[in-house]
């Protein structure tokens, strides 16, 4: 039976998975990285974003480390005070995903004896 690890931690990712593991990606991670990245690339910090998008400091910092799954709302919010459409983000978002699971290791088979 293969071992079940939920890449929930930080530096939990590729390069520290082994051999065998079958890992849970986690869309909440994937969209917090891809927040941090827009805000990062537009030059803002946290407090700009929060401000911008009427969203919490605190609860912004808490999407972007992928601790809380966003609303949709909280989303668009977010998206528009980075300047760009939630669709862009999302797309990122499925990129980022589908990156992840080109490097996922699929589960092994075992073939039972009759």
């Amino acid at each position: 039976m293969p071992s079940f690890v939920v890449v929930d931690g930080a530096g939990a990712g590729p390069a520290d998975w082994q051999v065998g593991e079958v890992h849970t990606i986690l869309i909440r991670k994937a969209m917090g990285e891809t927040l941090r990245t827009l805000r990062l690339e537009a030059g803002m910090t946290l407090r700009d974003v929060s401000v911008a998008s009427m969203v919490s400091l605190g609860y912004l910092s808490e999407i972007e480390r992928g601790c809380k799954e966003a609303s949709s709302e909280v989303l668009f919010a977010v998206t528009q005070a980075l300047g760009v459409s939630l669709s862009e983000a999302l797309l990122m978002v499925s990129q980022r995903v589908a990156e992840q699971e080109s490097t996922r290791v699929a589960p092994r088979r075992i073939a039972l004896a009759a």
